[in-house]
């Protein structure tokens, strides 16, 4: 079976991390557990080295609240598009709001490029744990792999920060396809996937009971 685009990608997207002088750090850290680091501090630093190959330009900031929470959904037709054009939103988002953004993150690595059905890299879903946690406040792992043992509590447990991030002010961004496509051709309309609409609607679910709880046993009905 044909490798994913994104495990086929790794040594180029390795070589931005170690000219950005970043390999060395995160690695460290990773090592030795616990050591929270400065996500925009990291992007920017990455970003330089991104920026050097791929040309990113963002319209439409004037339509992101300036004080309210908002839900960001966007897909991607490649990762040399896709890391930098995340980065350079959340640093500017931060810079000139100077709220938190959020982003919910794949927490395996896919092995094989059949839509919607991801096999894991071994050694990714650990690997991808550490990193992860160094960016706490900005990074919601989610598992998206079937065959894990945590897939369902694993995605519960993301959910849950994605709606405290909303209700909190924050900005999330989400792509709810979730996969880089092959040769860049767009994915069949039978493999998309339901999350960004699930989402609004169980966020809006989330702030009545939030906010009008004493009607909750009728909004259950």
């Amino acid at each position: 079976m044909r490798l994913s685009p994104e495990l086929v990608k790794i040594p180029g997207m390795a070589a931005s991390f170690r000219r950005a002088g970043l390999t060395g750090e995160l690695m460290g850290a990773m090592i030795k557990g616990n050591q929270e680091r400065d996500f925009m501090a990291d992007a920017n630093r990455l970003l330089v080295e991104l920026t050097k190959r791929t040309k990113i330009e963002v319209w439409g900031w004037e339509n992101i609240p300036k004080e309210s929470g908002c839900l960001i959904i966007f897909n991607h037709p490649s990762t040399e598009k896709l890391l930098p054009a995340i980065l350079t939103m959340m640093v500017r988002m931060n810079e000139e709001n100077g709220r938190n953004v959020i982003l919910p993150m794949a927490s395996e690595i896919p092995m094989t490029a059949k839509f919607n059905e991801k096999s894991s890299l071994p050694g990714s879903i650990w690997l991808l744990k550490k990193l992860q946690s160094l960016y706490p406040d900005t990074i919601v792992p989610v598992p998206t792999a079937q065959h894990r043992h945590d897939f369902l509590s694993g995605r519960t447990v993301a959910m849950r920060k994605i709606m405290r991030g909303l209700t909190g002010g924050g900005m999330v961004l989400i792509s709810p396809e979730g996969h880089t496509e092959v040769d860049g051709v767009m994915s069949p309309v039978e493999t998309y996937h339901e999350g960004s609409g699930r989402l609004i609607l169980l966020h809006r679910r989330w702030e009545f009971q939030r906010y009008r709880w004493p009607f909750g046993d009728l909004w259950r009905r």
